[in-house]
């Protein structure tokens, strides 16, 4: 049952990354001088010479998967960067603007104040020498 279930998830691991088992046998038989030909074999190899290259397997692939990951973050990440650069950007932009517009009204606002309104061409209202607008007190 053991065997069955690990077997099932190294095909899944080999179909996943895409690793052939026999090339990675004969790799692993060559950088580590192991006197094995097949995958059953490891089983007569001794138990810490085994645990040790598992070890640096599992530190190897961790290494690599967490590359991976940066890497697919990464992406996944420069959408989000930029996006909040084009909203800083929008943020000062509308700000000025909304400045500029404050003193273009206020300063419309104080020439209504002291001279009136000046004549509606929409209207056709005539222009009366007081000014329309009440005053706030």
């Amino acid at each position: 049952m053991m065997q069955t279930s690990a077997r099932a998830g190294f095909l899944k691991a080999y179909q996943t990354v895409q690793i052939d088992p026999q090339k990675y046998l004969a790799e692993m038989k060559r950088a580590h001088r192991l006197p094995i030909h097949t995958w059953s074999d490891m089983f007569h190899v001794e138990e810490s010479i085994v645990h040790g290259y598992a070890n640096q397997i599992i530190k190897s692939s961790m290494r690599t998967a967490g590359l991976e990951g940066a890497e697919k973050w990464a992406g996944r990440l420069v959408p989000v960067i930029s996006a909040g650069f084009a909203a800083t950007l929008n943020y000062y932009f509308v700000r000025a603007w909304g400045r500029r517009a404050q003193k273009h009204f206020a300063e419309r606002h104080r020439q209504v104040r002291a001279h009136g309104l000046p004549q509606s061409r929409i209207l056709n209202l005539p222009v009366t020498g007081t000014p329309r607008l009440r005053s706030a007190n």
